[in-house]
């Protein structure tokens, strides 16, 4: 069996129909997504839509969501993870790295490396062949490094894998550390990084980042896991407007 799968930071919705033409032309079999919003939080024009719910609509397929924090005055405003699937999903499980939240405001980069982090495993049935779908976020700070709370966050991750017990899962996040950081190396030592089989430098789109004048050459960070029960057919990045990073295609052969 062969699966497509793109991981993408959508960028808060902020080209959501580009993401969408994008999605809808490559038909992938997994997408894994951060920074799905809702509400105020969105970078998308209109407010009143759930960034989640607009892909999963227009795509028709199957998905879900878990924000990692809302706004006080305002439920619908959130951001979180998501996977959509062209598949069965029978259950769901969250596992915090970092405890919700909910905000007054809009929480910025001075919060990153405090704010909420989770990772969602959603159990999907491809043809009978059940595999776990898993995604998260990364906890930022502004430089890349190594840091106790990164750390903690990391081990907890690698601890959730390591207890999935031999059973096939994908993993797809911006983990927003790079190859050769102790966080990265701590996901390597349980599975594997999908990125390694490719000459990928970086993955982020420095097109439309905001911080591009002074990212040079860019940043390795978005990543596609897999358990040893896949092998990497294809991996690329197309150079495609839809975010401030760059979609991280895959074709894996369970």
């Amino acid at each position: 069996m062969r699966l497509k799968i793109i991981q993408i930071n959508i960028y808060r919705g902020k080209f959501l129909d580009k993401l969408v033409e994008f999605l809808r032309a490559e038909a992938p079999d997994i997408i894994t997504m951060q920074e799905v919003t809702g509400g105020r939080i969105n970078f998308w024009n209109d407010e009143s839509v759930d960034t989640f719910g607009y892909v999963k609509h227009a795509l028709g397929i199957s998905g879900a969501v878990t924000p990692m924090y809302r706004l006080v005055d305002n439920p619908a405003a959130y951001e979180g993870n998501a996977v959509l699937v062209r598949g069965n999903i029978l259950n769901t499980k969250i596992v915090w790295l970092k405890e919700y939240r909910e905000y007054p405001d809009v929480p910025w980069e001075q919060e990153g490396p405090e704010m909420p982090r989770n990772v969602l495993d959603a159990t999907v049935d491809f043809g009978g062949t059940l595999i776990h779908v898993l995604v998260t976020h990364g906890a930022w700070t502004k430089d890349p490094i190594d840091t106790p709370e990164k750390l903690r966050q990391v081990r907890l991750l690698a601890e959730y894998l390591c207890s999935l017990k031999g059973e096939p899962f994908i993993l797809g996040g911006d983990f927003n550390m790079e190859p050769g950081s102790e966080v990265i190396g701590k996901i390597d030592e349980v599975a594997h990084n999908a990125i390694y089989d490719s000459n990928i430098t970086n993955t982020l789109n420095l097109r439309t980042h905001r911080a591009a004048k002074i990212l040079g050459n860019g940043r390795l960070v978005d990543f596609i896991y897999t358990s040893s029960h896949f092998t990497v057919v294809s991996i690329d990045t197309p150079q495609v407007d839809v975010s401030d990073h760059l979609p991280v295609r895959a074709v894996l052969r369970y």
